[in-house]
């Protein structure tokens, strides 16, 4: 349990215990959690179960098609954009997470690529869908 500081005294640095002393365990995480100059595939990772390392960069799936986006946490219009896929306002964008239903990801949303599971994302134009509560008339 943390004690209340004293009229003068510094709080002990960010990992640090009380005593001053550095906790190895979060050394050990800082070390692991480093910039590491690769590229991680999202569909690698989610396949072992694993979440992807903080790196230079990122390779995505986006319907058939492979691109590397440098940054962890982009946003859907970014993900569309890389993929070629503009105007972005005229495309829906759903990320997959490994075993799981797409989630639809809205205008300005940002995505977790290192989040567990992420996997792939699918693109449509709006003015189609996915089969789901298609009517049909048959003449």
């Amino acid at each position: 349990m943390a004690r209340p500081l004293k009229p003068g005294q510094k709080a002990p640095a960010s990992g640090q215990g009380e005593d001053g002393m550095i906790n190895v365990n979060d050394v050990s995480e800082a070390i692991r959690e480093e910039l590491r100059d690769e590229i991680a595939d999202l569909e690698e990772y989610a396949a072992r179960g694993e979440r992807p390392p903080h790196c230079r960069g990122y390779r995505i799936r986006v319907n058939r098609d492979r691109f590397v986006i440098h940054e962890a946490n982009p946003t859907r219009e970014m993900i569309l954009e890389t993929a070629g896929l503009t105007p972005v306002d005229q495309w829906s964008l759903r990320f997959v997470v490994r075993g799981c239903k797409p989630e639809l990801i809205k205008p300005d949303e940002r995505v977790d690529l290192r989040g567990p599971g992420v996997e792939k994302f699918k693109a449509l134009p709006l003015d189609q869908t996915e089969g789901e509560n298609v009517i049909t008339a048959s003449i």
